[in-house]
């Protein structure tokens, strides 16, 4: 288990943002996984200092001590979104929200994040269609509430945020869990997809995934504080995950199928007692290529207990 001493310095915030659509588009399943490209094309729209401020939310800067630099040479953004899935017809008229998590140092450019959510709405979430108006941004208290956030410029003073410890207290018990994928998962090894993935591979990139954001944006090096990934088994895991190709991708004249892994895994809380905060900080984070705007998101459902 991670120190209670770690997990209190560990800061985020879980933000919903909202539009109220203008026109009529139809959004194919999972086209809001391909927000980092639209998003590209609302900055076009910012002024060059909130561009830069876009460009380093999406490619933060390498880290200026040297083991983390080493460690980490590309750093992951510090938000990561939650869009809803399956396809859906909107209409005038008609609102949609999507929901995220900002870490650590990353909050301080929360501002720049609402800005280019407001720019988003005004080019389009989708090939440029489906514009809108930013209808609310909000943000998530420790008791479920929401503090809506008013007006261009974002008080980060006022923001509620939440810590990693208060976030594992609220974890549910169950002597059994499912984890069931929301979104493709798409997991390489050696620069190929895991078509055919198992708990036990699957549990270390979700370290990794949150070990790089802890490094590059809460200051917190998870193996110098002696956390490391205790061995997986194997056994008595129910698997139901299958391989999905979602989009096609033209590369050089050529059409690529992308994919990822969808369903569910079952398995006992006491063969995965000592990992399983990992799987519970990693519904936070998302996993696999993509993870920053929603691919690789899942859900833990306790399948007994409270």
């Amino acid at each position: 288990m991670i120190p209670s001493a770690v997990v209190n310095q560990v800061e985020f915030i879980r933000f919903k943002v909202t539009w109220l659509i203008d026109d009529e588009v139809l959004l194919p399943e999972y086209a809001l996984l391909r927000l980092r490209r639209e998003l590209k094309r609302a900055s076009l729209l910012l002024t060059d200092d909130d561009r830069e401020r876009f460009n380093s939310l999406v490619q933060p800067p390498v880290a200026t001590d040297l083991p983390t630099a080493h460690q980490w040479p590309s750093p992951p953004p510090a938000f990561v979104l939650h869009p809803p899935v399956g396809s859906c017809q909107l209409q005038a008229g008609d609102e949609l929200s999507i929901l995220g998590t900002m870490w650590g140092r990353g909050i301080e450019s929360f501002g720049a994040l609402v800005k280019l959510f407001d720019a988003l709405g005004e080019s389009g979430l989708f090939f440029g269609m489906g514009h809108g108006q930013l209808l609310s941004v909000e943000v998530y208290q420790a008791d479920g509430s929401v503090q809506s956030v008013a007006g261009e410029k974002v008080n980060l003073g006022e923001l509620p945020r939440q810590t990693l410890e208060w976030y594992l207290q609220q974890q549910p018990y169950s002597p059994r869990w499912q984890m069931q994928w929301l979104t493709p998962g798409r997991f390489l090894v050696g620069r190929r997809p895991m078509f055919r993935p198992s708990l036990d591979k699957i549990v270390p990139l979700i370290f990794r995934r949150i070990a790089g954001i802890l490094a590059c944006h809460c200051g917190i090096e998870l193996e110098n504080v002696g956390i490391q990934l205790p061995s997986l088994p194997n056994e008595g895991m129910s698997v139901g995950c299958h391989w999905r190709d979602w989009r096609c991708l033209d590369q050089e004249g050529r059409t690529v199928d992308l994919g990822g892994v969808l369903g569910t895994w079952e398995f006992d809380a006491l063969d995965v007692e000592s990992w399983l905060w990992v799987l519970q900080v990693g519904q936070l984070c998302n996993v696999g290529k993509g993870s920053p705007f929603g691919a690789g998101q899942y859900l833990l459902k306790p399948l007994d207990g409270t």
